[in-house]
């Protein structure tokens, strides 16, 4: 996977790039998120201890978008965070992404999101995971950007 990540008009873009292969056949109908969240954090998010700012901000007024094939709202650990039209995710990473920017913590999870406080705006850029169009990508970049969404995460 290459990470590259770059400022478009003061908002900070992630974009991962992997190798996509076709969705597996129980993929292809979406079921609903999990109703368990883990019980740790992760090695992640124990390396990066968000808990260290989280005094300063927990990011209230921040909006972080996330572009892919679209968000869940019906994630617990996203109530209230996702914001417009929430999409089905069949493959879960794009709700998965956008529950490291922003989940709500929740009792018996030692999970929670960078920004716990921030929104997540879906930007949907793709119909599936096989591919994206990259004019379609720029454009939900801009529209993102035109939100004022201080993270962008592309997926």
């Amino acid at each position: 996977m290459r990470l590259r990540a770059f400022a478009v008009t003061g908002a900070l873009v992630v974009s991962a790039i992997t190798c996509v292969t076709p969705p597996l056949a129980a993929e292809q109908n979406c079921v609903s998120p999990a109703e368990n969240v883990s019980q740790t954090g992760g090695w992640a998010l124990q390396r990066l201890a968000p808990e260290r700012v989280w005094g300063f901000s927990r990011g209230e007024s921040a909006l972080g978008a996330v572009g892919g094939t679209g968000v869940s709202s019906a994630s617990p650990a996203l109530a209230g965070a996702v914001q417009g039209p929430p999409r089905d995710d069949c493959s879960g990473r794009d709700t998965f992404i956008a529950g490291v920017i922003s989940a709500r913590p929740m009792p018996g999870t030692g999970f929670t999101g960078i920004a716990p406080g921030s929104r997540i705006r879906p930007v949907p850029v793709a119909n599936d995971e096989t591919g994206v169009d990259p004019g379609k990508l720029a454009a939900g970049i801009r529209k993102a950007a035109d939100a004022d969404a201080r993270i962008i995460a592309v997926t």
